[in-house]
């Protein structure tokens, strides 16, 4: 707004305090109009929020349910606490139960060397070939690199070696040069054979097939060895997979003769609570669509999106997919219903414990295959949610809509003021000039009275 200084000087009158009301009164209606519209956008906005973020829960309640492996969990039963041996199982496990014993559990080797005087005494120079298994490498120690400690770190240096660690042990006797295999079992015992140079390698020469050598066995690498159901089975390392089908068992300590269960069911209390939070993030939704939709007759109020389509559409759409039959007639759950699944009057969810327990008990699997399958109800639902949370979707579309609108209202808000200056322009120059006038009256009427009083025959009005 422009200030137009000394305003009234020539009239007495309050210029500026006439020409503020005026522009006000102008303004006032408009700014109100302006409020009440932005007020009633941003609230949609709000409502549409709160719309995605209730329809995004439900969406990752919905994806669970798409995933047989999450959907039918597993659950593995055993005496975790005294068995000899945990317990994993892969997803798609087949439920099962049997019995393991834990007769051995593999071991790693531990060769030991002749004490030596300390980690720098020589052992001598030439080649080593240090193998285990079918995995090989060769050490070439040289004339100036022959210590003890030049061995160890020439062993644990060498590229290629990835199955034996060497380390040295100071004893009462000397230092010991100290040789673990990485790998448990038979086929992880290290072998060592030396060759040229000046002979003193031959001090760490080793033969695993025949136990012979300069180098003491300390430890043997031995196979694990259980029993499931009484069937004998062997392996290098202590983590078995597979002996039972989707079942790994990781071998903890030795029991011979003692026989532990363990069996592997489906997981029907994390099925039901799968199923209850695909409820409960329905009824939010219903909630949230209730909350924007609703009419209060006491009050008077009605929900931001009382009639509105998107919203209307979007609640038909989803209870139509909610409530629709799949699969073939000879089915015993082909619906939501079928499980116990089912829509009261008011659109709200609800699932009937009975009814979901006997679903169970005669068909586990075919409920996952209700939620899961091709065309089941994830893939319907969560098609029509992915359709309504895409970037160009109808919730995405509308929003936009009216952001446009508020945005259009700022615009607005500017113009008006764009008038409202130009406005309190005019005016100030209009009540100026009435100013300007009243004062040249006012001079005038000042001097034809001066000039009246002048006249012969006049009275004084101090006579």
């Amino acid at each position: 707004m422009v200030g137009i200084v000394s305003s009234g000087i020539g009239s007495g009158l309050d210029v500026a305090g006439l020409v503020s009301q005026l522009v006000r009164a102008e303004a006032e209606p408009a700014e109100a109009r302006f409020a009440r519209q932005e007020a009633g956008l941003l609230a949609e906005v709000s409502a549409y929020g709160s719309l995605k973020s209730a329809l995004s829960q439900f969406q990752a309640e919905v994806d669970k349910l798409g995933d047989a492996d999450q959907l039918l969990g597993r659950q593995v039963l055993y005496d975790e606490e005294n068995a000899p041996f945990s317990v994993s199982i892969d997803p798609t496990a087949p439920p099962s139960q049997f019995d393991v014993t834990v007769e051995s559990i593999a071991s790693a080797q531990r060769l030991a060397s002749a004490a030596f005087v300390d980690s720098t005494s020589s052992v001598g120079f030439g080649q080593l070939t240090i193998s285990a298994g079918d995995d090989a490498f060769v050490l070439a120690i040289n004339a100036d690199a022959t210590s003890l400690a030049d061995i160890q770190d020439a062993i644990n240096n060498a590229s290629g070696n990835t199955f034996v660690r060497a380390t040295l042990v100071n004893t009462d006797a000397g230092t010991t040069l100290s040789l673990s295999a990485l790998n448990s079992g038979s086929d992880g015992e290290v072998s060592i054979v030396s060759s040229g140079g000046d002979g003193g390698l031959a001090a760490l020469d080793y033969d695993a097939a025949s136990n012979t050598g300069s180098l003491t066995e300390i430890r043997g690498g031995n196979n694990a060895s259980i029993t499931v159901d009484g069937l004998a089975l062997t392996s290098s390392s202590n983590t078995i997979a597979n002996a039972v089908e989707g079942v790994t068992i990781e071998l903890l300590r030795e029991e011979p003769g003692s026989a532990q269960g363990v069996a592997v069911e489906f997981d029907q209390s994390a099925l039901r609570g799968n199923v209850d939070a695909f409820v409960n993030a329905y009824n939010a939704l219903v909630d949230t669509v209730r909350s924007q939709t609703s009419f209060d007759a006491e009050t008077n109020s009605a929900g931001v999106l009382l009639g509105d389509n998107t919203l209307r559409n979007i609640s038909i759409q989803l209870r139509r997919e909610f409530t629709a039959v799949q699969g073939d007639a000879l089915q015993s759950i082909r619906s939501l219903a079928d499980i116990g699944v089912t829509l009261d009057v008011e659109g709200k969810a609800s699932l009937d414990s009975d009814r979901f327990a006997a679903a169970v008990e005669s068909g586990f699997v075919s409920i996952g295959q209700l939620f899961s399958a091709e065309g089941g109800v994830a893939e319907r639902l969560g098609n029509r949610l992915t359709e309504y949370l895409d970037d160009e979707g109808p919730i995405e579309t509308r929003t936009n809509g009216l952001n446009a609108s508020i945005d259009d209202i700022g615009e607005q808000r500017v113009s008006l003021n764009e008038r409202l200056v130009i406005l309190e322009s005019r005016l100030f120059s209009q009540f100026n000039a009435l100013d300007s006038l009243i004062s040249q009256l006012s001079n005038t009427s000042a001097f034809l009275t001066q000039q009246l009083a002048q006249l012969p025959g006049s009275t004084s009005n101090n006579g």
